[in-house]
Parts: C-alpha cells; sequence; structure tokens
C-alpha cells in the first residue's frame, strides 16, 4: 500500500509543533518527552487515537489522522454548500448571474468558490466519503480496494481540499500537544491517569494554540480542534467509558471548549452541527434530532440528546 495522503501533511503538523510558545515543550523534553513521534496503525488497523509511554514517547494513529482528514473535508463541504446555497436565495436573478460571471476570473478565491459544489451534491459526494471512512474505525488492516478507495476520494489539491488540509493539521497538533502535556506538567505516567489529569491535558494544548496565535490563523486552529474533538465521538460512538484509560465523555470534552468559542464566530457551531449529524447518520442513532433552520437552535437540541443519556446505541 502506499501512505495514507494525510502523512503528507505531517512536515505541517512538525512544523506548527515547532511554533508553539504558550506550551513549554522544552520542559516537557526536560521531563523526558522523546522528540520525536511514533506513527502507528499504518495499516489503517485503528487500535488508539494517541498515547504517551511512561517513557515519554508520543504514539500517533495514522488512521485517526486519515480519517479526521476525511471529516475535515466532509465537514467544510457541507458547511460551505449551505452557506453558497443562503447566498444565492437572498439574490435576484440578475444578481445571479453576475455572480456567477464573476467567477471567471481565475484568482485564489474563485476558484475556491467554484470548488464548492451544490447542497445536494454536497451531501450525496459526502455521504460516500463516511462510507469510505468506516473502515479506519475497525481494528481490521485496510483490504487494498479500501485503501484505493481512500486514495481516489478526494482530490487532495483542489482549493477545497487545502483548507480541510490546514484545519487536519491543527487538530492532529492539538491531539499531539494533549499527549505532549500529560509530560509537561509532570504528571506521573507509571499511574493509571485520571479524568482531572485529562481535563488538564486538554486546557494546555487548546490554550496554547489559542494564545499563540491570531487573525485568520487562529480561527483555522481553533475550528481544526473543533473537527478534532467531534471526531472522537466517532471512535467510541456508544459514548461509554474506559476504565482502563479514564478520559471525559467526548461530548462533554467537545462542548467545554465550544463554550469558549461560541461567540466568536458562528462557523464553529455550524462545524459541530454538521459533523454531529454526520455522526448520527454513520451509526444510525435512533431520534436524533433532525437539522433545523437555525444551527444555533439544532446544536442546542442535539447536544441535549446527548446529555440526557447515559448510552447511545450505535
Amino acid at each position: 500500500m502506499y501512505p495514507f495522503p494525510v502523512e503528507a501533511l505531517l512536515n505541517s503538523v512538525q512544523k506548527r509543533l515547532a511554533e508553539a510558545q504558550t506550551v513549554d515543550l522544552y520542559r516537557g523534553i526536560e521531563n523526558g518527552l522523546k522528540n520525536d513521534i511514533q506513527l502507528i496503525d499504518r495499516d489503517g488497523a485503528y487500535t488508539e487515537i494517541a498515547s504517551v509511554s511512561p517513557q515519554g514517547q508520543v504514539y500517533l494513529s495514522l488512521a485517526y489522522c486519515q480519517f479526521l482528514l476525511l471529516m475535515c473535508h466532509i465537514g467544510l463541504i457541507v458547511h460551505e454548500s449551505i452557506a453558497m446555497e443562503s447566498k444565492f436565495k437572498g439574490l435576484t436573478e440578475d444578481e445571479r448571474v453576475s455572480f456567477r460571471n464573476s467567477l471567471e476570473d481565475d484568482n485564489s478565491r474563485n476558484c475556491y468558490l467554484r470548488d464548492i459544489p451544490d447542497f445536494e451534491s454536497a451531501v450525496k459526494y459526502c455521504s460516500g466519503l463516511i462510507d469510505i471512512a468506516r473502515p479506519l474505525l475497525t481494528a481490521n488492516p485496510l483490504t487494498q480496494q479500501e485503501f484505493d478507495d481512500i486514495l481516489r476520494a478526494v482530490d487532495y489539491n483542489s482549493p477545497i481540499a487545502i483548507s480541510a488540509n490546514s484545519l487536519c493539521v491543527y487538530g492532529i497538533v492539538f491531539t499531539l500537544l494533549h499527549e505532549a502535556s500529560h509530560v509537561i506538567l509532570g504528571q506521573d505516567l507509571m499511574k493509571k491517569g485520571t479524568v482531572q489529569e485529562e481535563i488538564e491535558a486538554d486546557h494546555n494544548a487548546f490554550w496554547a494554540l489559542s494564545n499563540d496565535l491570531e487573525g485568520k490563523q487562529r480561527n483555522t486552529a481553533m475550528m481544526g480542534c473543533i473537527c478534532a474533538l467531534t471526531s472522537l465521538l466517532f471512535f467510541n460512538p456508544g459514548l461509554t467509558p474506559d476504565e482502563n484509560f479514564p478520559h471525559p465523555r467526548e461530548d462533554d470534552r467537545l462542548f467545554s471548549f465550544y463554550d469558549i468559542l461560541k461567540s466568536e464566530k458562528n462557523s464553529y457551531t455550524e462545524m459541530i452541527t454538521i459533523l454531529l449529524a454526520a455522526w448520527a447518520t454513520t451509526f444510525h442513532v435512533e431520534n436524533f434530532p433532525v437539522l433545523s433552520l437555525s444551527y444555533e437552535d439544532s446544536l442546542a437540541r442535539q447536544r441535549s440528546f446527548l446529555s440526557s443519556i447515559g448510552r447511545v446505541e450505535a
């Protein structure tokens, strides 16, 4: 098999990690954090998202990273198709013709806008992407056909894919900073971790990205965090606790940071709503709230649904 497409992003991940200032990676190295990252699940057989060993070695699942990349594509494509449809509804026919004509110039913005499918096509395409991504959620190695499907599923160099790639890069950076934070914060890796230690690692990673970046780059990083946190539900669709590896519930992890970000940009609300709808569709979750015209209302009902139950049958 060839390398996963997501592996082309790992140099960018390393660069973003090297630029991190708020998180004290040097302190982590002094505490025993290894300076390299060991990649696992290269054959697509998922074992764990990421971990750090008692010796300070960080491990990262390529199966997870590739799944995250596909989820970033799904979220962004559906989000942009809805935004484009909403824009068109507010235009007269003459304005629509004028807008289409304006896209003929080959600048980067127009190339991006031309890459956005209509909503119906976006939903159909993304439904296919979910089917292609599902084998990455299992402990079984990918077949050659499944791997080929992933390679062909997306034009990873298209304008909209490049934007999705950026979200994925920051989602992976957040994941790695979380693992590094266990060492940076001086947590005892020889003992079984606690939920509180996981919360502290989450916050250390999140605020490192939030405080280090500004403007559009920060928005991209925060959206990447949102995608990474939402993707966790796909790897534990039953939202069941793991006694061997205590963590906060996946929805609690997601919404703890959403509550910090929600007043900044509507796109955070929109992305979570879309990806949670994809999650419910993937696992055929019964009685999951249908999307309404308001993202805020939709997400509030999705959140209430998740919080009101102890287990979602997947």
